[in-house]
């Protein structure tokens, strides 16, 4: 097994104020703003000669053969390689760039002008181009029709198009004939590769590739920018191609020579070669070395003979033939390279144009060349270029796969187009989206399960098919599912034209149609919307590139690096543009942060110090060192070169930019405010300080000789013969300890440590608390032991704990040998709570009270906050008895009606909470759907005028009569849902109705829809309705005067409104986010801090609220376009928090595996956090972090529909992130697992279980939710149906339903199921969570045992994925573990089970195009022994069977509390 001893650097960037060494010298400001400006119109200018020799590509490249490569010959381009070829020329000879910075000569047309005039000009040029170079009609004709596409596509406001094909022509006129389609690629070649690679497709997002892949591709691209400078200016000889390619030429000699041998050595090659080329065997040292050394030159990078040689010091015979090849290729290279070198036409101009906007030159009289200066601005310039056609590439591909995708409509039929088109208008109107509501690809996934599921013939009403949809929507095995509200419309009888074949209800199921709707309604709403990238040209203020210092680079000298013990550890000098030369400048950076973590301001760095990776609080205790020790940092000031970059704040920038763009101004004011603000600029450096790792995991894995590299498996070598779930993760490691963490939502972080210990140590255990050693087939160990706990006062009083240790291996490995981790002991539990989960929020003051009160009656709520907490019986202590009085005092007078249960209009209703983060989420809701009102005020002022309807997907049609009728007949449900909907009032619109509508004489009385209604006698009531309106749409279609005074009327009410409506959002804005001297008002604070509610709640108020608002619907039809600036500051607020808590997270669980996490006040040493280990064997320090992946989370169980919007609300890619990097830096290793089911299974036995919730028995009996879940049971029961945990709650309503209300609240809380409950529930009666455990804690634990379970040990396996049909374990899911056969059915195909036969018939009818692949078989480890198989059941059967047993032990706890009661 390969080792390093040390771990590879990582880096950590430090941003440093700069300051000038003299204070009463300000020249160096000028220096820095010279060197910036210089670098950026130098950049501009690199990047505009680029995007000119793209614009000279031949477009006989488009027909190039297809090289066919291992073997296969070259081959004729598709019809679609063709295509795609033709596009990436067109967008090179015709490029998007910004306005600011393109060529004013060669600009074709612009992104503000008229989409339709823009295309046909771009059209036009190709044409132009393609005539140009004398291609025929109908060729021109071709590639006009695969270009027009994407020529004809979107672009920024700011963007143009520029005609770099007409540039390039005029630089071919000014340069002369030398400048060739050939020539080109001498510079292009360099950073964009071959002509194939320049056309290839693209293959992934950047996001893909990892960092070091990025910056590995960064640095190449700064050495070929290197190369070519030197190449063409460069005064020195440079590379000896003829020599490298007689060396290459004799080394694949050697190897085809070798080959009859069957094998040699690199030394061998290098005895051969000293002989061949005449060389002194002494001066020939290591023969790799020198073999590397004769065949390359300084600055080359690896190339695959170096590679080979390195990998395979003994060449065996398929080494030789490698070897001979790559020789062979790399000879011929070389040899195409001799007399490459020296200055070109092209490059002269070049050069020249660069060294007049940068105002200093490459080559000095008398010194050397400017070298790195230039190629620091190249790099910056092919960078930019580089990523531009990279986005393109991206662009195009996506652009292809959704033209494609909007084909798919025409498949659709006709009755099912309808009836989605109708459904999506209605959801439009319904959900007062900002933009027309479309069936995007992600609310259709499940769909097909969904159809298979409706062909049963026990599904034969839209309340059973309602049913199924739900059932599926909770089934694990199904790993996406989509909008459950999609999904309930179609369910409808007149929607079964969207379900099957040919839009036939009498024809087969077939789901299909709606997966094409879907796909093509998506498509063509991107290709409106998707944009052709742009390049933006470098700008100094606008769109700045930042100059790189260091190796290679402009120079750059730390005074502290240069001489540890300097007494200007500040100082530092940058090598600088004056305005008349390129010199260093002393500079001072501050910067507190670096000087503390490199532990500049302590006698450190001498012998003696411990070395860390870094000074601060985690370095320090990843090394075991203390605040008060001396330290060094590793190898960190070793380092030859250290590197920055030079930056400035870009809204600094941007300020500067718009005082020099604003023409309004004089040229001596334009330059007299310029000047300030650059004499105010901030400006600094970014120093990346490559760091040596240090830590727990380095440490244990040198111990247990294991890859050092965090990236590695320490089972890497075992698992190339296991798969999926028979990998070993970190199995078999022997005083391992895991942090396992489950993130959570209620908290940051649920946790766990468990150590991995092997048998000797329990048994050692074992008698010490007197019991008995576990048998082979013991899942668990509890060990109780006597222990002292304090209390206040200094008390201490006698408690019993409990040691939980889980077998996680068997006693012996499949070969024999004893297990040498069997074990894993549980050292604790916690919770990481972050700031507004620890401390909690504050109550609402009276005068929040009744400013959010105002808020909802002048929005229109029927019973505003008060009222509602009145109606609930608030107000029956002393303390809220003071609270209305003054309440009374600020305005508020007791209403005449009020109905706590009165607003149900969006989820459940309840006694509205006082708490201010929860008063401030109802006041976003209540806003959010007030401001749906007054955009539905909007669209009935433009529905009565307008002669358009716009469609789903966002066209327009003009209306015809018939339309007309449909779009008033909406106008007048929504204008009647305004005045008539339960839960709000709107006097102003029954007044108007009465006066206009109601006395037509072909009104009919629309009906009132009871509240308690079901969604489909709802959806009934609504069509009806609707259909009642008809003949006075009808007659208002007839009457325009009348409907332009009704229009009038609904203009002035919207009018006078909106006024209103922009001063609460002010004071909304000021409330939920303080600025100035009120955000530090001591009033204002413990809102929820950090915590996912809060978070949630100002994401909903910018969405929702300020992006509605800003994008409302006008009475004329017209609404505002958002700008990428809209609400900046919010934005930056949100953004803000979600970084803090994320970094804060991040930080926590890192301390927490270190063992500085405090727990009871441990580890604190007066700090703002804990500092040093706790000295508690408990606390020792983890070496691996086990988090859950969650890249395909999807909503489940164990999340609550809630929980499921504020996952959006923190980025779990964003906490590994930075996760990943406090772990890499401080030696622990992070490992991703599964989170499926891992709140199903006691952590403590290892027994199935559900999670449950405590719910006081008076919400029990009166909320509208559990009364809603109490009558869907009681159906259910009655029709003979209904599961263990229906039946529970209909005893539970049976027990308490003639109780009093005093005996409810007597009674305290019952424990019941619940979908996303705090508490989880063992099935096992004799499990220390049959009596309930924080579910969180018990995912947490679980997830740690998921890496530490060995997979050749019969208790990992409690499901088994299966073939469908045959019940055989699938081997890419199981292959490897000893404990699974793969040629045994776990069950017999004819078994039958209760629940099964319907699962079976499921599957039977799955879509033949995708049948299941997998079906989970299920069995409960605790129940049998581990040896035999069990009875394994699908998952419906064996989660009845669970849920029994749950429902069995909380009713014995329901009986158990009743008979205490009565004793």
């Amino acid at each position: 097994m390969p080792k390093q001893d040390k771990p590879s650097v990582t880096q950590r960037a430090y941003t440093l104020r700069l300051r000038g060494a003299d204070p009463s010298d300000t020249s160096w400001r000028d220096a820095l703003w010279r060197t910036h400006e210089a670098v950026n119109k130098s950049a501009k200018a690199f990047g505009d000669w680029l995007l000119t020799l793209r614009g000279g590509l031949d477009h006989t490249l488009a027909d190039a053969r297809v090289k066919g490569g291992k073997g296969k010959p070259d081959r004729d381009p598709a019809d679609a390689e063709r295509k795609a070829r033709r596009i990436l020329l067109a967008l090179s000879w015709l490029s998007v760039e910004s306005k600011l910075g393109a060529p004013e000569g060669y600009i074709v047309a612009s992104g503000e002008e008229a989409p339709e005039n823009r295309n046909g000009k771009v059209v036009a040029a190709l044409e132009e181009i393609l005539k140009n170079r004398n291609l025929a009609d109908n060729e021109i004709g071709e590639w006009k029709k695969d270009c027009s596409s994407s020529l004809s596509a979107a672009i920024r406001g700011d963007a143009v198009w520029v005609n770099r094909s007409k540039a390039f022509d005029e630089a071919v006129k000014s340069i002369g004939c030398s400048l060739t389609r050939d020539e080109v690629w001498d510079m292009l070649e360099r950073f964009f590769g071959s002509r194939d690679a320049y056309l290839a497709p693209a293959k992934g997002s950047e996001d893909e590739s990892s960092e070091t892949e990025q910056g590995n591709k960064a640095k190449d691209l700064v050495q070929k920018a290197g190369q070519w400078l030197s190449s063409r200016f460069g005064t020195g000889k440079g590379a000896d191609f003829c020599r490298m390619a007689d060396v290459y030429g004799k080394i694949a000699a050697w190897a085809g020579a070798n080959k009859s041998n069957g094998s040699a050595t690199v030394d061998d090659l290098a005895k051969e070669l000293q002989k061949e080329l005449q060389i002194e065997e002494s001066k020939a040292t290591d023969g790799l070395d020198w073999i590397i050394k004769l065949s390359s030159y300084p600055g080359h990078s690896p190339n695959p003979v170096h590679e080979l040689l390195r990998q395979n010091p003994k060449l065996a015979r398929s080494n030789l033939d490698d070897l001979e090849k790559t020789a062979n290729t790399r000879a011929e290279s070389c040899r195409s390279k001799i007399g490459s070198k020296g200055q070109r036409p092209y490059s002269d101009a070049v050069l020249k144009d660069v060294e007049a906007v940068c105002e200093f030159t490459y080559l000095q009289k008398d010194g050397p060349a400017r070298h790195s200066e230039f190629t620091v601005i190249l790099d910056h310039a092919a960078r930019r270029v580089s990523l531009a056609h990279t986005w393109i590439k991206r662009a195009e591909k996506e652009r292809s796969k959704f033209e494609e995708d909007a084909k798919k409509i025409g498949q659709v039929p006709k009755a099912a187009k309808d009836w989605l088109h109708k459904f999506c208008t209605e959801r439009s109107q319904a959900s007062g989206a900002l933009e027309p509501y479309r069936i995007r690809r992600r609310a259709v996934d499940g769909w097909k399960e969904v159809v298979a599921a409706w062909s049963e013939r026990s599904c034969n009403t839209s309340a059973d098919r309602i049913a199924a949809a739900r059932a599926l929507q909770d089934d694990p095995e199904i790993d996406k599912f989509g909008d459950i509200q999609l999904f309930e419309a179609l369910a409808e009888d007149d929607a079964a034209c969207v379900w099957h074949k040919d839009g036939d209800a009498a024809k087969a199921p077939d789901p299909q149609p709606l997966i094409d709707y879907a796909l093509a309604a998506e498509a063509e709403f991107r290709k409106r919307h998707f944009k052709v990238p742009a390049y933006r040209h470098p700008d100094a203020l606008l769109h700045p590139v930042f100059t790189d210092f260091g190796e290679s680079r402009w120079k750059i000298c730390f005074d502290v690096h240069e001489n540890l013990e300097t007494a200007s550890p500040h100082a530092l000098s940058l090598k600088l543009w004056t305005g008349s030369e390129v010199v260093p400048v002393p500079l001072r950076w501050q910067s507190k942060r670096l000087a503390r973590d490199l532990a500049l301001g302590q006698d450190a760095q001498k012998d003696g110090a411990l070395e860390v990776a870094r000074a601060d609080r985690l370095g320090r205790a990843a090394s075991n060192v203390t605040k008060s020790d001396e330290v060094k940092i590793s190898g960190l000031f070793e380092q030859a070169d250290w590197n920055g970059r030079l930056q400035a704040p870009r809204r600094q920038l941007e300020a500067i930019a718009v005082v020099r763009d604003n023409l309004s101004l004089s040229d001596q004011e334009r330059e007299r405010r310029m000047s300030g603000m650059m004499d105010r600029i901030r400006w600094l450096v970014t120093f990346s300080a490559k760091l040596q790792p240090q830590g727990p995991w380095y440490e244990f894995a040198k111990t247990n000789q294991l890859r050092i590299d965090l990236q590695d498996w320490p089972h890497a070598d075992s698992n190339k013969t296991r798969k999926g779930h028979a990998r070993l993760i970190l199995s078999r490691l022997p005083g391992l300890r895991v942090l396992s963490v489950d993130l959570g939502h209620r908290y940051a972080a649920a946790c766990a440590v468990w150590e991995a210990v092997n048998a000797e140590q329990v048994e050692e255990a074992c008698k010490d608390a007197g019991h008995e050693a576990p048998n082979a087939n013991d899942l668990y160990l509890h060990l109780k032991r006597k222990a002292t706990k304090k209390q206040k006062k200094d008390k201490k009083i006698e408690v019993e704990k409990t040691t939980i240790y889980r077998r996680i291996g068997a006693d012996t490995l499949p070969n024999g040998t004893p297990h040498p981790a069997p074990w894993a002991r549980l050292d604790r539990q916690f919770l990481i709570k972050l700031q507004g989960e620890k401390e909690g929020v504050r109550e609402a003051s009276n005068e929040e009270v009744w400013k959010v009160h105002q808020l909802e009656t002048e929005l229109g709520r029927t019973t505003p906050l008060i009222d509602r907490l009145v109606a609930s019986r608030w107000g029956g202590s002393d303390k809220q008895i003071a609270r209305l009085e003054e309440l009374k005092k600020l305005g508020w007078n007791s209403a005449e009606k009020s109905d706590p249960n009165g607003e149900s209009d969006e989820g459940e209703s309840r006694r509205p909470s006082l708490s201010v983060d929860e008063l401030m989420s109802s006041a976003v809701r209540t806003m959010r759907l007030a401001l749906k009102r007054h955009g539905d005020r909007a669209r009935i002022a433009h529905y009565l005028i307008t002669d358009e309807k716009t469609k789903p997907g966002g066209t327009k049609e003009k209306l015809d009569e018939s339309g007309r009728v449909d779009l008033l007949q909406d106008a007048l449900v929504m204008w009647h849902d305004l005045f008539s909907s339960h839960g709000w009032e709107d006097k102003a619109a029954g007044q108007l109705w009465g006066e206009h509508v109601a006395k037509l004489s072909e009104y009919k009385a629309p009906e009132e829809i009871d509240e308690g209604s079901s969604v489909i006698e709802r959806k009934k009531k609504q069509k009806e309705n609707r259909e009642k309106l008809y003949d006075v749409a009808e007659a208002l279609a007839q009457d325009e005067t009348l409907r332009k005074a009704l229009h009038d009327a609904w203009k002035k009410r919207w009018e006078e409104d909106d006024e209103q409506w922009k001063k609460r959002l002010r004071w909304f804005k000021d409330w939920i986010l303080p600025r100035g001297k009120a955000a530090n008002d001591p009033a204002i604070r413990k809102v929820g801090g950090l915590s996912l509610p809060r978070l949630a709640t100002l994401t909903e108020f910018r969405r929702k609220v300020q992006v509605g608002f800003f994008t409302r619907l006008h009475p004329d039809g017209t609404r505002a376009e958002a700008k990428e600036q809209f609400g900046q500051k919010t934005l930056d607020a949100l953004e803000h928090l979600r970084e803090q808590r994320v970094k804060q997270l991040a930080s926590r669980i890192t301390e927490a595996a270190l063992g500085i996490g405090s727990e009871g006040g441990k580890g604190w040493d007066g700090g703002k956090r804990p500092r040093q280990r706790i000295d508690d064997p408990r606390f020792a320090p983890c070496h691996a972090i086990v988090i859950e992946d969650l890249t395909r989370y999807r909503p489940e169980e164990t999340r609550t529909r809630r929980e499921n919007r504020q996952l959006m609300s923190w980025s779990s890619s964003k906490v590994k992130k930075y996760l990943a990097e406090a772990c890499q830096l401080h030696g622990l290793h992070l490992r991703e697992v599964s989170a499926s089911y891992t709140s199903r299974q006691d952590s403590r036995t290892g027994a199935p279980g559900i999670r449950c919730q405590d719910v006081p028995v008076d919400e029990f009996m009166r909320s509208p939710f559990w009364r809603h879940q109490i009558a869907q049971a009681e159906k259910k029961q009655s029709g003979g149906k209904g599961d263990a945990r229906e039946r529970f709650l209909c005893d539970l309503n049976a027990r308490w339903k003639d109780k009093s209300e005093a005996d409810w609240k007597k009674a305290g809380a019952v424990r019941v199921p619940l979908k996303g409950g705090e508490i989880f529930v063992s099935a096992d009666p004799a499990s220390l969570a049959a009596k309930g455990l924080q579910a969180d804690l018990n995912a947490a634990a679980n997830i740690g045992l998921r890496a530490l379970i060995d997979p050749d040990w019969p208790g990992k396996w409690w499901y088994v994925p299966c073939d469908p049909v045959s019940f055989r374990p699938i081997k890419d899911k199981v292959a490897g573990s000893a404990a699974v056969k793969l040629d045994q059915a776990l069950r017999q195909p004819a078994q039958a089970q209760s629940g099964d036969a319907k699962a079976k018939k499921k599957r039977e009818k799955k879509d033949a195009g995708k049948p299941q692949e997998v079906v989970n078989l299920w069995r409960d480890i605790s129940s049998s022994p581990l040896g035999e198989s069990g009875e394994w059941k699908e998952y419906a059967a064996y989660r009845n069977q669970v849920q029994v047993r749950v429902v069995d032990i909380l009713r014995r706890a329901v009986c158990s509390k009743n008979n205490r009661e009565k004793q």
